[in-house]
């Protein structure tokens, strides 16, 4: 088992968290321009799914070793942004009120938050495969 690439030396520690916070900062502006959220939410909201999508692809090195079938690896990859998208309804159901537009606010942004999440998820399996061959 090779050893995990976010723990291998300082420099990719570094790395990995100077990433982290900018795609936390990103996405923290995509969601309070993009959907009807105050800053703070959106901040507060970036930084819980964005720390739970690192934790959920540095847990993904592990399975990647594992199973070594593409389509297995596509299908986990699925399951991985289902499971972020929920991790996503329950942090806006603690955030904000259940009300008749508490569904409506979710699906408004639930493209974004898509397209977010398998964007970033593709980008670091793409650098695991990367790190793989080297």
């Amino acid at each position: 088992m090779h050893k995990h690439p976010f723990v291998e030396n300082h420099y990719r520690r570094v790395t990995i968290g100077i990433i982290a916070v900018l795609a936390i900062i990103l996405y923290a502006v995509l969601l309070w321009f993009y959907g009807p959220i105050p800053l703070t939410s959106a901040i507060s909201d970036s930084s819980i799914s964005i720390i739970i999508l690192l934790i959920l692809g540095f847990l993904f090195w592990f399975i990647v070793d594992i199973i070594r079938i593409p389509q297995a690896e596509f299908i986990v990859s699925l399951g991985v942004i289902g499971v972020w998208l929920v991790v996503c309804f329950a942090i806006q159901l603690i955030e904000y009120p259940v009300d008749e537009l508490f569904i409506q606010r979710f699906l408004y942004l639930l493209p974004l938050r898509f397209s977010v999440a398998t964007l970033l998820w593709f980008i670091l399996l793409q650098w695991y495969r990367t790190v793989k061959l080297n």
